[in-house]
């Protein structure tokens, strides 16, 4: 019995070629949140976040030349591969692959 949940990134290429948005359930666009990964360098900044009320944190996805395409949280900017992104719907976390 699934939740009837389903999360799709789903680039805009019109409006913001370097921009991605995700929408859940009939297209309703959701704001994207990441947790830095156990096994990456910045995993302490998890603390400096939730120190501030900010975890998981916010953050946006843009195709940077130097690879950091992961924007927001304690840092500023990540890679895809330093976190968990996910979308909160009716208070759970579903993770986004």
């Amino acid at each position: 019995m699934g939740t009837g949940l389903q999360v799709v990134v789903n680039p805009i290429r019109k409006r913001r070629p370097d921009f991605f948005y995700v929408f859940y359930c009939g297209g309703h666009m959701q704001q994207i949140f990441a947790k830095v990964k156990r096994n990456s360098k910045y995993y302490y900044q998890n603390e400096s976040a939730k120190k501030n009320g900010e975890f998981p944190f916010a953050v946006n996805i843009i195709k940077a030349r130097d690879g950091y395409d992961v924007n927001g949280g304690p840092g500023g900017q990540y890679r895809l591969s330093d976190v968990n992104l996910f979308v909160i719907a009716s208070g759970r976390e579903i993770r986004i692959r």
